[in-house]
């Protein structure tokens, strides 16, 4: 709901535009100023009083009244913001492969819409044909002209990312033929002269109108003059790159903007579209000004451990190898417990004793949909030894490590958001960092109606939106975030970011950099600290 709220209020501040927003409590449209503008009812989701209506993606995740509403009617434009979550179910099991709920609306409601556009900063999340599940999305539309006819080696990436990437050649006339003619460039559809001349030779050929996508015509239809244009573009190369890494559905139909692209491009005044903000990595033991506690604290980049956490991190492993044995469908799950015990011990020991006490832990990445319970003797003498070491530790490193960075290192001062995958470690670090700074106003950021807000010794469940708000207002200089929260969240009042821990998927850290590296950041370069503890696999692909 926040990102509805914020997209309604920054078509009005900044374009000027009014906007309807659904509410999906009271099932009716609200204005920019909260007021009620619709008779109340499911159906009137179909009724926008305004030309554009704003609607939770949310709904989309299960059936509803309002889901079939919307699939009934006609659209001139779709527009889907964070669009990298509609996608194919990842991870094991029956589910896996299939579209998500989200991928297969908007499959749908494409098919109902004359325009659709898809935002998303990470449409890649782990490889590079996720890309398809958002090309699919657009192909829905009257013609399906984006990838061709259903055949077309366009719609499957392991026949085109070896093409795309240049790792491949396309060798003969034949399959460049194969690749062109579904779907059939337009003319205009490229700015390359030679590339314009042989769409227009191919359609000239062949009698085929600009608003015709595809041709069952064979190679021998052309004319040799065409043929030879074709052979002399197949060997031609623009900085490097083939005919169709420059001309391919992918160029066609994707706008890409890299930040660096907005900080190097000016507006009429000489000054960059987005001012530039670097970004300064720790630990780096030559930038902090206490290389004593540094040394108490780190070896190299990772966090010094103890040995009963050496042991209890082999025990997590062995949980994991004892999960493989129950076969295919364990899957991702027997890396659970080691991910859990290296974002906080607190999160290893919650995780490790709900499990014996025979309840399900949740894996909370929403990409994984699986809950994980315990079966076998062997699964809950692991965990019972697991836990023994846990509870022998004084103290976790990672708490230590923060405060020495808001303390020594005064980021308290520059203001901080401390990420983390799990809600077990940001609700007890929350908790910790509220004990410990008992006048700071401490944020937790999270999903479900979890939010809180610490202050004065006492906490109480807030909405993010007022969280938020804090923020901007600098009421609040330390919030504690989960990923699954973190969406649309703009934190640019805080100077500095700190990872409790570190996601397995990379783009996660891109979007967590995001929440403070935008646009209206005051400090020319952040601090950002990764932490990991020594000797695990998160120090590992760290070190990547």
């Amino acid at each position: 709901a926040t990102l509805t709220e914020q997209w309604q209020t920054e078509m009005l501040d900044k374009l000027g535009i009014p906007t309807a927003r659904w509410d999906t409590v009271g099932k009716v449209w609200l204005d920019a100023e909260e007021r009620v503008i619709s008779p109340a009812g499911r159906e009137q989701i179909a009724h926008c009083p305004l030309r554009i209506g704003i609607v939770s993606t949310g709904l989309m995740m299960r059936d509803s009244l309002e889901k079939q509403h919307l699939l009934g009617m006609h659209f001139g434009v779709v527009i889907l913001d964070e669009a990298h979550k509609a996608r194919t179910r990842q991870g094991f099991g029956k589910e896996a492969g299939t579209p998500n709920e989200l991928l297969a609306f908007m499959r749908e409601i494409a098919a109902r819409a004359d325009h659709v556009l898809l935002g998303t900063a990470t449409p890649i999340q782990t490889n590079p044909a996720d890309l398809w599940d958002l090309l699919g999305i657009l192909h829905q539309g009257p013609g399906r002209f984006v990838l061709g006819h259903d055949l077309a080696s366009w719609h499957r990436p392991e026949d085109v990312l070896d093409i795309l990437a240049g790792r491949a050649e396309v060798g003969t006339l034949a399959h460049a033929w194969e690749l062109l003619r579904s779907p059939l460039p337009r003319t205009e559809s490229t700015s390359e002269p030679r590339a314009r001349r042989l769409f227009s030779a191919i359609r000239q050929d062949l009698g085929l109108q600009n608003g015709e996508w595809q041709t069952n015509r064979s190679l021998a239809d052309l004319t040799e003059e065409t043929r030879e244009i074709l052979e002399e573009e197949l060997e031609r190369r623009i900085a490097g790159a083939t005919l169709f890494q420059r001309e391919n559905p992918l160029v066609r139909h994707v706008v890409l903007r890299k930040r660096q692209q907005l900080e190097e491009t000016k507006d009429k005044d000489g000054r960059p579209l987005l001012t530039p903000v670097g970004v300064d990595v720790h630990p780096e033991r030559e930038q902090v000004t206490d290389q004593r506690a540094f040394d108490v604290l780190f070896e190299g980049k990772a966090l010094r451990t103890s040995e009963d956490f050496r042991q209890a991190y082999g025990e997590a492993r062995a949980f994991g190898k004892a999960l493989a044995k129950r076969g295919k469908g364990s899957g991702f799950m027997k890396n659970l417990m080691e991910q859990r015990i290296c974002s906080s011990v607190h999160a290893g020991l919650a995780s490790a004793r709900r499990l014996l006490q025979g309840n399900a832990v949740h894996e909370e990445d929403e990409e994984q949909e699986a809950d994980l319970k315990v079966e076998t003797g062997e699964e809950r003498e692991v965990l019972q030894r697991l836990i023994a070491r846990l509870e022998r530790l004084d103290a976790d490193p990672k708490m230590k490590a923060v405060v020495h960075f808001l303390d020594k290192e005064k980021w308290l001062n520059l203001g901080v958001i401390i990420f983390s995958q799990y809600y077990d470690t940001a609700k007890w670090l929350a908790d910790s960092l509220a004990a410990r700074y008992p006048e700071e106003a401490v944020g937790l950021y999270a999903g479900a109606g979890r939010s809180r807000l610490y202050q004065r010794g006492d906490s109480v469940t807030v909405e993010r939106e007022t969280l938020k708000r804090m923020v901007a207002e600098h009421e609040i200089r330390v919030m504690v975030a989960t990923d699954a929260a973190c969406e649309g969240l703009n934190l640019q009042t805080l100077g500095t970011l700190i990872n409790i821990d570190l996601p397995w998927n990379p783009t996660r850290l891109e979007q967590r950099i995001g929440r403070i590296k935008r646009f209206g950041q005051r400090r020319e370069t952040v601090d950002m600290l990764n932490l990991v503890f020594e000797q695990t696999v998160d120090e590992k692909i760290y070190e990547r």
